[in-house]
């Protein structure tokens, strides 16, 4: 089956995170997060993926060639200006002749396609949408369904208690390709607020598919942290596996350990909870870390810092007694003696020096905090 993944956009409400990487290959648990989506299609029985790039695609490029490293046969069209998410499935309408499905390129989620596809065949839809159900719905697109739940009423992002309902669009959708001429060419349009609408008022039928499931939106910083810390304490819902290290109490992200420098972790050392460590990380004497927890290749962690329900990518320094929870810190950061940092999230490359507080705070790429 074929699926369109939808990654051009520039990741605007995950900065600074994304200042220098492309949302699709932020990483989650240690490896990009599209490569979490490619998998688990795979597993849903699509075995070719189109991308729909626009914002820094060579990374995504490079990575991810033809896909054949994930056994899914993988194209990709850059869009010379942002086309929305109508325009940017229609680019592929040539290729498109059978059902279809498209995902926005910032969720993760375990709902099972193959009941969505039942019903979407039952009743004979010309488009189905899984939605789930949430708290705030104003946030979201949100239906209006009838006992069928066929869309009456497809509202996007409705004011604070106007939603005619908590079920939100999910960014997983399945089309019949004839949809896609209904989709203008060439410009800018959107599924959300232009193609749904329209063809719930010209009697086709979209088609809900309500499940309860694991579902998260990793677009916020802090739900990028959330999801992985969910995804470190619940093993079930991992796509890809985690392996332990040998003889260690930590987790490695890599399919083969032995292959890889190991962590050292000093003798006194406190690892407590699910903990990810990259290759060659270092864990200095008396420091504490308290997972859920990830840390990437390469960083080093000195003695008696303590560094808890966070994630750090690749070569970040945290130096003697800091202390960072529930914080986000990108390649490359490096963390001062005795800083404390709580809800911090930190661009590549960014240096908070030796002493500071930060609380609740966003520190753009390369940005001094002294």
């Amino acid at each position: 089956m074929q699926g369109v993944i939808l990654v051009g956009g520039e990741g605007t409400r995950l900065r600074p995170l994304t200042r220098r990487t492309p949302k699709a290959m932020v990483p989650i648990l240690g490896r990009p997060f599209l490569e979490h989506m490619l998998d688990y299609l795979r597993g849903q029985s699509v075995d070719e993926v189109m991308l729909a790039l626009g914002h820094q695609p060579d990374a995504i490029q490079r990575y991810f060639g033809d896909g054949s490293r994930w056994r899914i046969r993988l194209t990709m069209q850059v869009e010379a200006e942002p086309l929305g998410s109508g325009g940017a499935i229609a680019q592929f309408r040539e290729r498109l002749r059978e059902p279809f499905f498209a995902f926005n390129g910032d969720i993760l989620t375990n709902v099972q396609l193959a009941p969505l596809i039942a019903r979407h065949q039952q009743y004979d839809a010309a488009v189905s949408i899984f939605f789930i159900e949430v708290d705030d719905p104003s946030m979201f697109g949100v239906a209006q369904l009838d006992g069928e739940d066929r869309v009456l009423q497809f509202v996007e992002k409705p004011p604070p208690g106007t939603a005619p309902s908590h079920w939100a669009n999910a960014g997983v959708w399945l089309f019949e390709p004839w949809v896609l001429e209904r989709v203008p060419a060439g410009r800018r349009s959107m599924v959300e607020t232009e193609l749904f609408p329209q063809l719930i008022a010209g009697g086709e039928r979209v088609q809900a598919f309500c499940e309860r499931c694991f579902w998260v939106d990793i677009g916020t910083p802090g739900r990028y942290l959330e999801a992985q810390l969910r995804l470190l304490a619940e093993p079930a819902l991992r796509v890809l596996p985690l392996r332990p290290w040998p003889a260690l109490a930590a987790l490695c992200a890599h399919d083969d350990p032995a292959a890889l420098t190991p962590p050292k972790v000093a003798p006194d050392a406190e690892l407590a909870g699910p903990v990810l460590l990259g290759s060659g990380v270092q864990i200095g004497a008396g420091a504490r870390l308290i997972g859920p927890l990830a840390i990437g290749d390469g960083s080093s962690i000195g003695p008696g810092a303590t560094i808890e329900r966070s994630v750090l990518w690749n070569s970040c320094t945290i130096d003697a007694e800091a202390r960072i929870t529930g914080s986000v810190l990108a390649d490359g950061c490096n963390v001062g003696a005795g800083a404390r940092l709580d809800a911090a999230v930190a661009g590549q490359a960014a240096l908070i020096g030796p002493g500071v507080r930060l609380n609740d705070r966003s520190v753009e790429p390369e940005e001094v905090v002294m």
